[in-house]
């Protein structure tokens, strides 16, 4: 079972998905997500929906649709637009079954570099209000 992290928001797969279902070109092993251009496109934020952009990504890299279609409406559930904080992340993943952890304060840092350094996905906040996706985690110090 493969995690993910989000603000930090981790999913936790459920695995019942083959990986070889979705493939669609070769991973880049430096990097904990890894999407080509033609899937990132589809989680464009033209209306303040960064958290679930983010989630979305990590649904599709970990092979969760749940998570992956959060922006529309399917047969997990209903769309969800706008911005979420989280109590809202914790409702809409209780009711499409998505298992996360949501993390917040001091020692997100902490968890950001344990999810890619264990090569998990992680939709992180970036700021105070706009969140984007982990892709991979440098140290500074050599």
């Amino acid at each position: 079972m493969r995690t993910i992290a989000l603000s930090i928001c981790m999913l936790l797969s459920a695995g019942d998905i083959p990986p070889s279902a979705i493939a669609i070109e070769t991973p880049n092993e430096r990097l904990a997500v890894d999407l080509p251009r033609e899937i990132r496109q589809w989680f464009r934020n033209p209306d303040g929906s960064c958290v679930q952009c983010s989630i979305g990504m990590c649904g599709v890299d970990q092979n969760v649709p749940a998570a992956a279609t959060l922006l529309w409406d399917t047969e997990y559930g209903s769309r969800e637009r706008g911005g979420s904080g989280p109590s809202r992340v914790a409702r809409y993943c209780r009711e499409r079954n998505i298992r996360v952890y949501n993390v917040t304060g001091r020692t997100t840092w902490d968890w950001m570099k344990w999810a890619t350094t264990t090569g998990r996905d992680a939709a992180i906040g970036a700021g105070r209000y706009h969140f984007q996706t982990l892709m991979g985690y440098l140290s500074t110090v050599q």
